[in-house]
């Protein structure tokens, strides 16, 4: 066992530290916090590098590597700026599913047109009932015909309100469990029937845009279905498991970018005299907010390499995935408070930037399974012997 990164990935790591160096802009990013405006610019400028899904093959607009190049370029993105690294990551949201799941006409068709950076896409699981439990959904799918008649309502839709398209996980009708009965679907923005209704006042991620996707009576054909009717439950959950390493690297990023706001703060801040980082109430924090970071970072990196791993049941991957996210986003919100309380009264303003990372990381340890959730999940591993320490 090497803890050593392989030299194409620490060029991942150069590649995407420079470009977010030399394009996110603190301005920038706090105009789109401030007007909650998604930072277009930047996201066809992320995209002409192949950075927006490093996982995904060139061919359809990805980078050729891996899990743990795509998990390095945001914890690198967010490692700068909080809110324009995952505002512009997020533009890509779904696109792994489209690439898991779909055709080949499908992958051509939608897939390359957002990893081109020419278009953001979403992905649509959450509804106003069903926040964390999606094993039955109120969305519903009846086939007529060689036609499929979709009505419901989906919430909290990252990218819904500027995207093209997107992907709708539905329910079927089924005479047993609900969740054998699922069906996913890519639905065109400007398809009759689609409304979006954006929703603004977020706390944080205010350049990621969300809003309700509401589907009266749309009308779809055998083409819009992407992969199995009766396998989209399992087909979402093994997506969760690429986004909570994602959210998990975010929030590795996050963390790092309080660290090394604190501690450049710590170093060159007087008081009684002294430079703050020789008291001890402050070093310690430092060392403590340290400690998070290199566990978190080692936990993310496995449930990255891990996605990676043909020969590896699926639910193993969800563990590691969950273990990671659970941990890394709790530890960060700890790294960010900490770094908050050295900074004092002046972390409590904008000018530092630390209260923006709290808003922007706090939704974190929410989406892509609540931290109960993830609970639960390595609780089932456990009790069901697929997963041992």
């Amino acid at each position: 066992m090497e803890f050593k990164l392989d030299p194409d990935i620490e060029l991942v790591r150069r590649v995407s530290r420079e470009f977010a160096r030399n394009h996110f802009d603190e301005k920038i990013a706090r105009i789109v916090d401030e007007k909650e405006e998604f930072p277009w610019e930047i996201y066809k400028l992320v995209a002409e590098q192949r950075l927006l899904r490093p996982s995904i093959p060139e061919e359809y607009g990805g980078g050729g590597f891996n899990m743990l190049a795509e998990s390095i370029v945001h914890e690198e993105f967010t490692r700068v700026d909080s809110t324009l690294g995952q505002a512009v990551l997020s533009g890509a949201f779904g696109s792994k599913l489209i690439y898991l799941y779909g055709t080949e006409r499908q992958k051509r068709k939608y897939l390359k047109r957002v990893l081109n950076g020419d278009s953001v896409m979403y992905a649509a699981f959450t509804e106003p009932g069903h926040g964390s439990d999606i094993t039955k959904l109120d969305t519903r799918a009846v086939k007529k015909g060689d036609r499929w008649i979709i009505n419901g309502v989906k919430t909290f839709i990252t990218n819904a309100p500027i995207a093209e398209f997107g992907i709708v996980l539905c329910q079927m009708d089924g005479d047993d469990k609900p969740y054998r009965h699922q069906i996913m679907f890519i639905v065109d923005n400007d398809q009759q029937g689609v409304k979006i209704n954006p929703l603004k006042g977020k706390m944080g991620q205010r350049g990621s845009p969300i809003g309700e996707v509401i589907l009266e009576n749309v009308e779809l054909n055998e083409e819009n279905i992407l992969g199995r009717p009766g396998r989209g439950f399992y087909q979402a959950l093994n997506f969760f498991s690429y986004g909570r390493v994602r959210a998990a690297s975010n929030a590795l990023g996050m963390a790092l970018n309080a660290l090394d706001k604190a501690l450049e703060y710590a170093t060159e801040r007087e008081q009684f005299g002294t430079k703050i980082i020789d008291f001890q109430a402050i070093s310690h924090k430092i060392a403590v907010m340290t400690q998070l970071i290199e566990a978190s970072r080692l936990l993310t990196y496995r449930a990255a390499w891990a996605l990676d791993e043909e020969n590896l049941d699926n639910r193993v991957k969800s563990i590691y995935a969950a273990i990671a996210k659970r941990f890394s986003t709790e530890a960060a919100w700890k790294v960010v408070d900490m770094a908050l309380q050295i900074f004092g009264g002046y972390g409590y303003m904008k000018d530092f930037n630390i209260e923006r990372i709290m808003r922007d990381l706090r939704v974190l340890r929410i989406y892509e399974g609540t931290s109960e959730i993830l609970n639960e999940v390595i609780l089932h591993g456990l009790k069901n012997k697929y997963y041992e320490l």
